[in-house]
């Protein structure tokens, strides 16, 4: 009666237990068709980043245990033709392989931005690409606006698929060609208002055209030490910088790759956090009011839209998992009166 899904039976821990189980603590939402879960063992706990989608009517499940906390709801017809067709798929073949989770707008909302976060410190890029991956770590002490921008821009992953496509004394990445739309230019140019990092070796910097303006999701990895970069035209931000060894290694054979062949596909970008910080969790957020999940599988797309006003603590929560990539490459893998999913 449901489909679930999570990271059950992928060896990966969840980010530790919702802080509490917030059935009837907002707007009360009973489990209905097509409403969205937060799974939990048959004791009253606060369960994790295990979660379902009812299938049919399961109003028990609102009492049952404390309570099975609705979070989001199944958003359009097609998403729900896309659920049945999980189920059908999860009972004749045990999973349904998750590809990609992003959060993106409700273009019919009136909030009209994705959800707002601040930088705790230690949050860092990871891109995946054939040549290796590269951890860019964030530098929001001298670029806040700026790296918030970039992180709302990776959460509805605007650089999945995309390239480098630059090689000369930078690497430089962006939706250059892809026919996409950046989500307007940042709001302003921070070069120097913060922390100043200068334009050497290994660090990203926000790419523009020849005047001072602000740029957008365009942006280069230094190849060399670029200082002149930084009072040209305004300056060049800097918001990042190349995380150790290993992605400067990826870097180079990345520019040597696109000098050889014209390019070299982001498959991937997600926020992760520097083990080694003190901080200890991900960029935190609020949520705006019209955000939804958009899940990827073989059966279709499934939009969930979110609802902070019955269960906004627990929104966050799967937001930062979502944002992690924490259900990329997870299934769905129960299907009953619910299909489940998870790690």
């Amino acid at each position: 009666f449901v489909i679930q899904c999570g990271l059950h039976g992928s060896g990966v821990s969840p980010p530790g237990d919702l802080p509490v189980n917030e059935t009837r603590q907002g707007t009360f939402i009973s489990n209905t068709v097509g409403t969205c879960a937060i799974a939990h063992f048959d004791v009253p706990d606060c369960g994790n980043t295990e979660f379902f989608i009812n299938l049919q009517n399961n109003t028990h499940l609102d009492e049952a245990y404390g309570g099975y906390c609705v979070f989001a709801e199944v958003a359009d017809g097609a998403s729900s033709s896309t659920v049945s067709r999980i189920a059908q798929e999860v009972k004749a073949s045990s999973k349904v392989v998750i590809n990609r989770v992003v959060v993106v707008q409700d273009q019919g909302s009136s909030a009209g931005h994705a959800p707002q976060m601040s930088m705790a410190g230690g949050e860092m890029l990871q891109m995946t690409t054939a040549c290796g991956d590269i951890k860019l770590k964030l530098r929001p002490d001298s670029a806040p606006r700026t790296c918030e921008y970039i992180v709302k821009a990776v959460t509805s992953g605007l650089y999945d698929g995309k390239s480098f496509y630059r090689s000369d004394f930078v690497i430089q990445c962006g939706l250059h060609g892809s026919g996409v739309s950046p989500p307007g230019d940042l709001p302003v140019n921070e070069t120097r208002q913060g922390t100043f990092i200068s334009n050497t070796v290994g660090t990203c910097a926000i790419a523009h055209f020849d005047v001072p303006d602000c740029g957008n999701t365009e942006f280069f990895i230094n190849l060399q030490n670029n200082t002149h970069l930084d009072e040209a035209y305004g300056g060049y931000c800097v918001f990042a910088e190349v995380a150790d060894g290993a992605s400067s290694s990826t870097v180079s054979r990345i520019a040597q790759e696109v000098k050889a062949s014209s390019k070299v596909v982001i498959n991937r970008v997600v926020v992760v956090q520097d083990q080694g910080s003190s901080a200890g969790h991900a960029p935190q957020m609020s949520m705006a009011g019209g955000e939804m999940l958009q899940m990827t599988t073989a059966c279709g797309d499934i939009k969930l839209k979110l609802r902070p006003d019955s269960a906004p603590r627990t929104c966050e929560y799967i937001v930062k998992a979502v944002t992690s990539g924490l259900y990329d490459g997870k299934s769905f893998y129960r299907s009953d009166f619910v299909i489940q999913c998870g790690l």
